[in-house]
């Protein structure tokens, strides 16, 4: 399966992004002194595809187990090289999920199966990122 994305110089350093769904979304780099901060840093994407990507897994396995999410968020820390070749080394992922009566055990193998099987974005960076996770149960 192939997938389109292009991106097209905006002005300074910024850039916006289309998919092939002609989604749009504004890429921006640290400003300076007179440019507005208007964007995403392109690697603060990569976190945000991750935690995107397994979100998407966890709540659709969660819910074919019948369980009743009330809320569900997800968040990641990064850690990278300060000096060049900048590379993130470690990210680490916390799912944070309400629900009524979610069995824990239900929730580690949804996690486990975004994580080793179905995420493409965890499985494309895993080989050269280490990467962690941990979980929030509250009962709603």
């Amino acid at each position: 399966m192939k997938n389109h994305v292009k991106v097209v110089w905006n002005k300074d350093i910024q850039f916006v992004a289309q998919d092939d769904f002609g989604h749009r979304m504004i890429l921006d780099s640290d400003p300076g002194a007179n440019e507005p901060d208007e964007g995403f840093r392109p690697s603060h994407l990569l976190m945000i595809a991750l935690v995107g990507c397994t979100g998407m897994d966890v709540i659709s396995i969660l819910r074919k187990m019948n369980h009743q999410v009330t809320h569900f968020e997800i968040e990641a820390t990064g850690e990278h090289n300060d000096e060049y070749p900048k590379k993130y080394h470690h990210m680490h992922v916390t799912y944070h999920i309400t629900g009524k009566s979610i069995k824990e055990s239900d929730l580690q193998h949804a996690i486990k199966l975004s994580e080793t099987k179905y995420c493409i974005v965890r499985n494309t960076l895993a080989p050269s990122v280490e990467i962690t996770s941990s979980y929030t149960l509250t009962e709603s």
